[in-house]
């Protein structure tokens, strides 16, 4: 593959559901692209069908029309099966309202993806969550149960799970949204410092100006249709 190649295109994609009073069309023709370790926030009112676009980026979801590539591939002809292996090992996420398991620590948090995955020993799926929880600066906590760390550090661990199999892209819906103004600007420099690191590619959902000033890119949405895509210059050396 081409390195300037961008690492997903959406070409035409259309999603929509059939409703009692008739066919509801969220995504009309939305033609995007994201390339290697760049960091793009996704705006839009409610409604606009952010949800519904990083739900089909993500593999999550599958669009009405159109196709979804993903390193070349065009992954809306993959079966279920094979998508969700796929989904694994490719992409990570991270949620607004962190979806950590509450009886877990930590660090079983972030081995949990690597367990659906082959090719790792228990003993290396420790070492790697161990290694990730002190990239985000979390090695202190990883014995910790997540009622017992604050929204930041929790976020944090989310991260490092979204991680776990060095997926491609980070899909991150309102990473900051429940955060407090300071330490939602201590987990955006997180993920700048990771793209920056790991070369992965961030997609971010947002309602924050700040979220979008400090991206790459801004892709605003509207009535399921891309209104305008904004090229940000920041200096964040």
């Amino acid at each position: 593959m081409n390195a300037a190649a961008p690492i997903i295109q959406a070409h035409g994609i259309f999603k929509g559901y059939e409703t009692e009073t008739g066919h509801l069309r969220i995504l009309k023709g939305i033609s995007t692209a994201f390339r290697t370790g760049e960091v793009v926030s996704i705006m839009g009112p409610s409604g606009s069908g952010k949800s519904t676009l990083l739900g089909i980026l993500g593999t999550l979801d599958l669009p009405t029309a159109g196709h979804l590539f993903i390193q070349g591939q065009d992954v809306t002809r993959l079966s279920e099966s094979r998508l969700a292996g796929y989904r694994a090992s490719k992409i990570g996420f991270v949620f607004q309202s962190y979806n950590l398991i509450s009886t877990m620590t930590a660090l079983e948090n972030v081995m949990l993806p690597m367990l659906s995955a082959e090719g790792k020993t228990r003993r290396q799926m420790r070492q790697r969550a161990m290694d990730l929880l002190e990239l985000v600066g979390m090695k202190e906590r990883m014995h910790h149960l997540s009622p017992r760390l604050s929204g930041g550090q929790q976020q944090r661990v989310a991260i490092a799970r979204a991680l776990a199999n060095e997926p491609l892209v980070v899909i991150a819906d309102e990473p900051t949204g429940n955060l407090d103004r300071k330490t939602g600007e201590v987990i955006l420099e997180l993920i700048f410092s990771l793209r920056d690191r790991l070369r992965t590619t961030f997609i971010l959902a947002t309602h924050d100006p700040y979220v979008a000033s400090v991206s790459d890119r801004v892709i605003h949405l509207s009535d399921g249709k891309i209104e305008q895509v904004v090229e940000n210059r920041v200096n964040r050396t």
